[in-house]
């Protein structure tokens, strides 16, 4: 996807302050009702790093990543990995503070959660997410993130 495309797929979610909720379709699951996109260097750059926790239901998007760590966070947290398709490619539990897990091949973008959401979700390599803007109706007519 180039940089034109991730603009718009970042300007169509609603990032500039609106949250999304991001369903997991092959289980029918609500994974975020609270997902912000860190659209900006200095977003992606932070993530979540300052912040004592991360509410359930909540998520920070950061497109065109295929690895994260948590250094200097205060939490654990769960972390999906998703391709261009929005396909699952990676799910990680409970990642501790200071930890740097290894890259993952052929992800697009990483949703980070609040820790025991993929167990919650049942979220699994191979499911496809599916974004909202608005929590009426989450799991009805769901549109492609």
């Amino acid at each position: 996807m180039r940089r034109t495309e991730v603009s718009q797929w970042i300007s169509r979610q609603g990032s500039h302050g609106k949250a999304i909720a991001i369903i997991n379709t092959s289980k029918r699951t609500v994974i975020a009702k609270q997902a912000t996109i860190a659209a900006g260097p200095w977003q992606r750059m932070k993530g979540l790093l300052g912040r004592s926790t991360l509410s359930p239901g909540e998520a920070l998007v950061i497109p065109q990543c295929s690895s994260i760590h948590t250094m200097f966070m205060q939490f654990p947290i769960d972390v999906v990995f998703i391709d261009k398709q929005f396909r699952v490619v990676n799910a990680i539990r409970r990642v501790m503070p200071f930890r740097l897990p290894a890259p993952t091949r052929g992800a697009w973008a990483v949703v980070e959660l609040n820790s025991g959401t993929v167990e919650q979700s049942a979220t699994t390599v191979g499911d496809r997410l599916e974004c909202r803007t608005s929590e009426a109706g989450l799991l009805d007519k769901a549109t492609p993130c």
